[in-house]
């Protein structure tokens, strides 16, 4: 038998206009020392992924992600 553990988070979604900035603040905000950029072959084809991992590249001292 299998015990269950109920796994619940809050989610927030930030849009707008240049709201990519608010990333290096929130990630701080949030005591973060690491960060994962999940996605899939879409994105990856339209070339979001690619301008994600250049502005966390570009942020990566601000995030503390040395």
């Amino acid at each position: 038998m299998q015990a269950l553990s109920p796994f619940m988070q809050r989610t927030v979604i930030y849009s707008g206009s240049n709201s990519r900035a608010y990333i290096p603040d929130l990630f701080r905000g949030l005591g973060a020392k690491r960060v994962v950029l999940f996605s899939d072959r879409g994105l990856e084809k339209a070339g979001i992924v690619e301008k994600q991992r250049k502005f966390l590249n570009l942020h990566q001292k601000d995030l503390d992600l040395n």
